[in-house]
């Protein structure tokens, strides 16, 4: 996966319990950005239900030879 300055990431409210403000994180790190990168459109998918939660826990389990 390549590094993508398009990706927009987005704070719903009410999808975290926190007693505190949201903390967002950085990384410039080639391996961790691809992981979240990819995680994110992966979490997306299945709460999109495009992906089974099946799916899901295979990806987890063979990234990065997914």
């Amino acid at each position: 996966m390549t590094k993508n300055a398009d990706v927009k990431m987005t704070y719903n409210d009410n999808e975290y319990m926190t007693s505190g403000a949201p903390v967002a994180l950085t990384f410039e790190y080639g391996l961790v950005n691809d992981f979240l990168l990819e995680w994110n459109t992966k979490k997306k998918e299945l709460a999109d239900r495009t992906i089974s939660a099946n799916e899901y826990f295979e990806w987890k389990i063979t990234w990065p030879h997914a």
